[in-house]
């Protein structure tokens, strides 16, 4: 896989803005993928992938909580005995759903009543917390 470029290790990162000599850049590029790693933005799990069948797989991985909207590619690369077989490349598409649909939904079709409802939330939610730890 080191090879053909695979992996956390060979994604290509480029700083943008980037000022400098670029002699720190290896440790950039170290600290940054070492930061998604620990966040679980990056994840290593060779043993993520079950087969169900000779011809079908199953990958379960967890997708961070701040993914950006949109359609992705994920890349698929099938070895045997660390012989590169196959490749396949799909579209991934990721769309808010339900609650957070609906704030975002009315966050840009409607800000002043937004607004409204999240000042008055954040008024009554103090003081309900000003009754609930009122010190007599």
């Amino acid at each position: 896989m080191n090879n053909m470029g695979i992996g956390v290790d060979h994604m290509p990162l480029t700083p943008v803005g980037f000022i400098g000599d670029g002699s720190n850049l290896t440790e950039f590029h170290d600290a940054f993928r070492r930061l998604r790693e620990t966040t679980g933005v990056y994840q290593r799990d060779p043993g993520g992938v079950q087969f169900i069948s000779s011809s079908l797989f199953k990958a379960s991985l967890r997708l961070p909580a701040d993914v950006p909207n949109g359609s992705h590619i994920v890349r698929a690369y099938l070895f045997h005995d660390s012989l590169f077989v196959a490749a396949k490349a799909l579209e991934l598409r990721v769309v808010k759903t339900g609650l957070e649909q609906a704030i975002t939904t009315a966050a840009h079709q409607q800000p002043f009543l937004y607004g409204l409802v999240a000042v008055l939330l954040a008024v009554i939610t103090g003081w309900l917390a000003s009754i609930v730890f009122r010190r007599d």
